[in-house]
């Protein structure tokens, strides 16, 4: 439980630390490819509209008109635009230094699967351990599926040599032609009839 609360921290922590104002840009709009726009209670500060940008590895800049509340999430290359005073805009990196569209997109699904394998993990040992202990299992019998996490390796060799003997079996149907030309396939003939007899 505490190394899924300090997962969930972590990624709290770098999701706020891309929102800083020193990166913002007042009276002004930023013209780049829209990625989304978000309007609402919500969004009624630039704050909360640098904050969904922040939540988005894909999103690059941001634009907020507090007139109507809505927030403008972008991507790609930022040009800044002379606006009104209702405009504020914000970048995640001082200009000059932002990421290339869309860099970020396949990091971010790469980091959420590997977040929601963890979790499903220690979830399932949690609930699982908490299981078997209401049963009376102590030691090693508090892991869930012990039986079945303890014969995996073994399957899964035998898995890898079912394969490859399935595979060298269709090639001698074939003839073999793969290993004709070597000892190899004189000496594979003589391991697999061994393996056959025994």
């Amino acid at each position: 439980m505490m190394l899924a609360l300090a997962v969930m921290a972590v990624v709290i922590g770098v999701s706020g630390q891309e929102c800083d104002s020193a990166n913002w840009h007042p009276s002004t709009n930023i013209r780049a490819t829209l990625l989304m726009t978000l309007t609402g209670s919500g969004y009624t500060t630039p704050e909360a509209c640098c904050a969904a940008c922040s939540d988005r590895a894909s999103c690059d800049s941001w634009s907020h008109l507090s007139s109507t509340s809505t927030c403008y999430l972008k991507r790609g290359e930022v040009d800044l635009v002379a606006a009104n005073e209702l405009w504020m805009s914000g970048t995640k990196t001082q200009l000059g230094t932002s990421p290339q569209a869309g860099a970020g997109e396949h990091v971010e699904v790469g980091v959420g699967l590997i977040i929601g394998c963890v979790s499903m993990m220690l979830v399932y040992l949690l609930v699982g351990g908490a299981y078997n202990k209401y049963k009376g299992a102590t030691g090693k019998d508090l892991v869930p599926n012990r039986e079945f996490w303890e014969a995996l390796p073994a399957n899964v060799a035998a898995g890898f040599e079912f394969t490859f003997l399935s595979s060298v079996g269709v090639m001698r149907s074939l003839g073999g032609s793969c290993f004709k030309s070597s000892d190899a396939y004189e000496d594979l003939n003589q391991s697999l009839d061994g393996s056959e007899q025994a």
